[in-house]
């Protein structure tokens, strides 16, 4: 009943809520600033068991009454970025997220402090059609489409599985050339310890006029685009056990024709002489979106996910947003009131376990606030 009460409530403050546009500041000749702000409120509610056929929260934990109800603020940002003399960009964003979700049986998240997101300076060289920017600091690699895609820009409340299998995201060196048929980076990053990060990825369209910016909706705007990604990634290992390392690669595709837009994602993870085994995720998704009159837009959607970690044993339970192998499927339905900076996800996600009857299925509904 709670469910029936929330939805139309927070839908409601949303539609009310002005169109929000970023702020831009020039600051001398040289220096322009943008602050950003990103909230995404959320309820969810559960239905889990774990690998026993025990009742269990949000959480993991198994309890005769478990706790199977939350509202938190999955996302709490606040940012910096902007550009010194245009080649020179910087960006320092700081996060509170995950406001208020339990951390235990009835324990909520609300004590933490701010931490550091990004923080990053990149400088561009332009030459003829080609662009080289060089990057150092605190940012993602530039691997795995499921991560690197900006959760403010999602089809679902949640990511795409694929990103259980991301690359680290700590302080390191990149270099990414643009050009009008393709895109190519390479990372290297202190990934822990002794231990580094080094990937390389390639984006293209094949053809100039399809290309288009990686997104998991286009709101129902009308042409075709693609984007297909090759990319492969390799953490070296940082205490001499050989239990640390692996190899991974990748391959997505993500296609636009009019009201729909489409992801497919296939990574596959093999570790080193450790007796982790072999790590699979594939996964495909698609939204139909329809523009309505007011300008807003309504979109339903669907997820199928593949997860394959490889274990014989009971497939444990996995907390909140996290997976563990098994099949998943999301079905959603999205409102956008001013595009991905105000809208409401609505979503049931259902995952069931390979081996063990831990199972799960969670009701959400999201709003984010963008700009």
């Amino acid at each position: 009943m709670k469910l029936i009460y929330l939805v139309p409530s927070l839908a409601m403050v949303a539609a009310a809520m002005p169109s929000l546009t970023a702020s831009e500041i020039s600051v001398g000749n040289d220096v322009k600033l943008r602050v950003g702000l990103r909230l995404q409120s959320r309820v969810e509610f559960a239905d889990v068991s774990n690998a026993a056929g025990d009742d269990a929260s949000l959480s993991g934990t198994a309890t005769d009454d478990a706790d199977q109800f939350n509202m938190y603020l999955r996302r709490v940002r606040f940012g910096v970025s902007g550009s010194y003399q245009d080649d020179t960009r910087f960006n320092l964003t700081l996060m509170r997220d995950n406001l208020g979700r339990l951390t235990g049986e009835s324990n909520n998240n609300m004590t933490a402090d701010f931490a550091v997101r990004y923080a990053w300076v990149s400088h561009a060289v332009k030459s003829d059609d080609m662009t080289h920017t060089f990057k150092f600091g605190l940012d993602k690699p530039f691997f795995c489409a499921g991560d690197i895609d900006s959760s403010s820009r999602m089809l679902f409340p949640t990511n795409r599985v694929a990103s259980a299998l991301s690359g680290p995201r700590r302080i390191g060196l990149s270099y990414v050339m643009t050009h009008p048929m393709v895109k190519l980076g390479v990372d290297l990053q202190d990934a822990n310890g002794n231990a580094l990060w080094f990937s390389a990825r390639a984006e293209t369209s094949l053809n100039e006029e399809w290309k288009m910016r990686r997104t998991e909706s286009m709101l129902g705007k009308e042409g075709f685009g693609h984007v297909l990604g090759i990319e492969v990634g390799l953490r070296t290992d940082d205490d001499g056990n050989d239990d640390t390392d692996f190899v991974q690669f990748g391959i997505d595709y993500n296609v636009h024709f009019n009201n729909i837009t489409a992801n497919a994602d296939f990574v596959m993870r093999t570790w080193g002489d450790s007796d982790i085994d072999d790590q699979m995720i594939f996964s495909v998704q698609g939204g139909y979106a329809i523009p309505l009159e007011s300008g807003h837009v309504v979109e339903p959607a669907l997820r199928l996910s593949y997860i394959d970690f490889g274990d014989d044993d009971p497939t444990g339970l996995p907390s909140f947003e996290a997976v563990n192998s098994g099949f998943q499927v999301d079905a959603g339905l999205n409102y956008y009131i001013k595009g991905h900076n105000n809208k409401l996800n609505f979503a049931v996600t259902h995952w069931s376990a390979d081996k063990g009857d831990a199972d799960k299925t969670i009701v959400r509904l999201q709003h984010q606030l963008n700009f």
